[in-house]
């Protein structure tokens, strides 16, 4: 057998596989960036081609028996807002436009159209006053077309349709609302926000060849959402929040909303503003608070004595001693969004604003049913991208907010602004519309000079009271739901002198109605808390549980789901059964 060949130090067959390996290597490479880059350039063409259209298709899902927002009035002098749409009766505008007219469409949920307060005290109310002032002689047009429980695809509706009657001005204050509806997404393949072109240009071929789920415009009704206010009365996670691909897809489906609204706007030549959206971190709770799967007993007992710790010493008036058990129970079961609103708490307790602002916004963004925005990134990308400034509420809400941190003294709930926030953001749309020079002249007095001052008693209320109160029930605020019964008795016991013999029965019947829901929520907050901190077994038997389970399932059913079969609203909770209860 002949001897092996020698290998020279300078090459010969030995290099041979190294080499080979590399020449594939840069093959491969090569073959991916020339296949990314065609990828890109189709995603640009398709893009520049969609841009150039008027109205591009929704490839998210289908519009239904679309119907118009608005319709000539009994007179024709008028339009008016048609039944099948939540927004305002008071909306209202001329069916010729005056000449020198200024029409401003206010657009997006009930934070924009100012609930639970009257138009008055809604930023489109606060906005119209001031153009009229900035404006004399001239005839304004503030039109609130905001839709109660509207997400951003029932935005573009109104949109659309509003685009025909000569606005001047459109603002688009909207993102609240993305997880509130049943609407589930046809599988898209890739993950939303990849960085890949190929992985994104993937996903829109899947998207475009997968069934779209749809949305009725002339029937929309409660029943949209009983399903999903069902699951935060209960503390149930949302479908789209829990899975990936179905919270990819709701984060780009608002993408396209704001993108092709911006779009359509510009390509028409009528300014749209649209806003980033604040929500109160410091003082609400995240609506769904979920484990980490399947965590072994150890670990949760762990975390179980870990939490209770911490929120024991909050209650006790003891941040500092708070902050090393909830930072252990963060750390022990990091998805657990209540963990972070807690270690948050603990964090302003002691001033320590930075860590507290990073602690309410992980609560905010782990919350399993999100029901406050969570997208305004988005909106400030897709307003970098069209060159379009945002106007930046949420800056806004952190500038007057105590601590720069927005709550309660901002905000009425966990999105509707006070009104005294309202006539801030109007005060900021105006200021934003006359830096960009969008007044059909120029201004007779500055932003500054038309503040209008807010009644210290508006908040207080019969009317916005209650539904507020309603309103906290069904989110489970608990731990404000006693000061504001306080406040509505106070507000109706006020008002009884002063009322009709048919309002004090009415008002009576209020009183008696927040009684009853009293007595029912006292006992399951009870339940709720023993739960949450692993004493349920200790503070109730399994028939006292269940006692208290049952009576609030059925005050539940009676407000929120009166149509529905007991059989199907026993079958959607059960699962929330406090476990001890579970049958």
């Amino acid at each position: 057998m002949p001897a092996p060949r020698a290998q020279s130090p300078g090459g010969g067959p030995g290099r041979r596989g190294p080499r080979k390996a590399l020449l594939v290597a840069l093959t491969v490479i090569v073959t991916g960036v020339a296949i990314e880059g065609a990828a890109r350039l189709v995603e640009f063409s398709v893009d520049q081609w969609r841009a150039g259209r008027a109205a591009p298709e929704n490839p998210f899902l289908v519009t239904r028996n679309v119907v118009p927002v608005f319709q000539r009035s009994a007179d024709a002098r008028s339009y008016v807002r048609t039944p099948h749409h939540w927004i305002s009766k008071d909306a209202r505008f001329a069916a010729e436009k005056p000449a020198g007219a200024f029409r401003v469409f206010c657009l997006g949920g009930s934070a924009a159209a100012g609930w639970p307060h009257d138009a008055e005290a809604s930023y489109p109310g606060f906005l119209q006053r001031k153009l009229e002032r900035v404006l004399p002689g001239r005839n304004v047009e503030v039109v609130n077309a905001a839709g109660h429980t509207y997400a951003s695809y029932r935005v573009k509706v109104v949109f659309d349709e509003i685009l025909e009657y000569e606005p001047d001005l459109v603002v688009l204050y909207t993102g609240n609302n993305e997880f509130l509806e049943n609407v589930v997404y046809a599988p898209a393949g890739a993950p939303g926000g990849a960085s890949l072109a190929l992985l994104r240009l993937a996903r829109r071929i899947a998207r475009a060849s997968a069934e779209r789920p749809s949305i009725d415009v002339a029937n929309y009704s409660q029943r949209d959402h009983t399903i999903n206010r069902l699951s935060f009365a209960f503390g149930r996670a949302s479908e789209l929040r829990e899975d990936p691909e179905q919270f990819a897809t709701v984060e780009d489906h608002y993408r396209f909303n704001i993108e092709a609204m911006l779009a359509e706007g510009r390509r028409r030549g009528i300014p749209v503003l649209v806003a980033t959206v604040p929500v109160n971190v410091r003082d609400w709770r995240p609506n769904v608070s979920l484990h980490a799967a399947d965590p072994d007993s150890a670990a949760r007992a762990a975390w179980q004595q870990a939490f209770r710790t911490g929120v024991l010493a909050l209650e006790a008036g003891e941040p500092p001693s708070a902050i090393a058990p909830l930072e252990r129970s963060t750390s022990l079961d990091p998805r657990y969004a209540e963990g972070w609103y807690r270690l948050g708490q603990a964090y302003l307790g002691v001033g320590e604003v930075g860590s507290a602002r990073k602690a309410f916004d992980e609560a905010l963004h782990r919350d399993a049913y999100p029901f406050r925005s969570v997208f305004n990134d988005v909106v400030r990308e897709v307003a970098a991208a069209a060159d379009a400034p945002p106007l930046d509420l949420v800056g806004v809400f952190e500038r007057e907010a105590r601590d720069g941190i927005p709550g309660f003294d901002t905000f009425i709930d966990y999105v509707h602004p006070t009104a005294a926030a309202n006539e801030q953001i109007a005060h900021e749309v105006l200021s934003a519309v006359v830096d960009r020079g969008w007044l059909p002249a120029e201004p007779a007095l500055a932003p500054d000079a038309v503040r209008i001052a807010v009644p210290a008693d508006v908040e207080e209320r019969v009317p916005v009271l209650r539904g507020l109160f309603g309103q906290y029930l069904v989110m489970r605020r608990y731990e404000h739901l006693d000061s504001l019964a306080a406040r509505l008795f106070a507000a109706i016991e006020k008002e009884l002198s002063a009322s009709t013999p048919e309002r004090r029965e009415r008002l009576r019947g209020v009183l008696s109605d927040v009684a009853r829901v009293m007595r029912v929520v006292g006992p399951y907050r009870r339940l709720l808390r023993a739960e949450q901190l692993g004493q349920l077994t200790e503070e109730f038997t399994p028939v006292e549980a269940d006692a208290v389970f049952d009576a609030y399932a059925g005050m539940i059913h009676a407000l929120e789901a009166q149509g529905m079969p007991l059989s199907e609203f026993r079958s959607l909770v059960s699962d929330a059964r406090p476990r001890t209860a579970k049958r």
